[in-house]
């Protein structure tokens, strides 16, 4: 991720030099000693090392004065829930969905849902319940963003499948069957 800030000094005369004397910036962020610029591609594993402390330098060529700085760095935001389980028409559900990184409290979105489910934020993450009234297939629309300034987001399409409620009893006739075995699945209706 791209990153650039500016560093800035008042009084001295002539042009400032800036330099790095102590700590580090994290990888692949570098000093331009003309112009005080700190830029470039953060690395994606900079987050498990922050904050980075460093102390900046300036000097004018007869003056120098020091400033302690630190850079907290990220984890890229991300939701991590992998999929929506499905769901039966009038059958209770519930799902809950997660993410990751960023900077928390995050803010979220959810779009697409099956009539009768409704979703709710529940301190940084979203609870999805209820009872679906209608069969079939749902592209479900969940954004997430966090509270960085500029924010970071996300956004992941699930494919909530609601299943009809089906309902009944099963009875089976085959040879050497019993048709006192009933129940609701396979495996029960054809026990012999």
């Amino acid at each position: 991720t791209g990153y650039s800030a500016t560093l800035t000094a008042t009084g001295g005369t002539g042009s400032y030099t800036w330099s790095i004397v102590a700590g580090s910036l994290p990888s692949y962020l570098n000093l331009e000693p003309s112009t005080g610029k700190i830029s470039g591609d953060v690395a994606s594993n900079a987050s498990q090392s922050s904050p980075y402390n460093f102390t900046v330098e300036v000097t004018d060529g007869s003056q120098t004065a020091t400033a302690d700085l630190s850079i907290r760095v990220y984890a890229r935001l991300q939701i991590i829930t992998a999929s929506l389980p499905e769901a039966t028409e009038g059958v209770p559900y519930n799902q809950t969905v997660r993410a990751t990184g960023g900077k928390t409290p995050y803010s979220w979105d959810v779009t697409g849902l099956p009539n009768g489910l409704s979703w709710k934020q529940v301190g940084d993450h979203v609870e999805i319940s209820g009872t679906p009234t209608s069969a079939g297939t749902y592209d479900v629309n969940i954004s997430v963003s966090d509270s960085l300034s500029p924010a970071q987001s996300d956004v992941k399409t699930f494919q909530l499948v609601v299943n009809p409620s089906g309902g009944g009893v099963w009875y089976v006739d085959a040879v050497n069957g019993d048709d006192g075995y009933s129940g609701t699945s396979w495996g029960e209706a054809f026990k012999t």
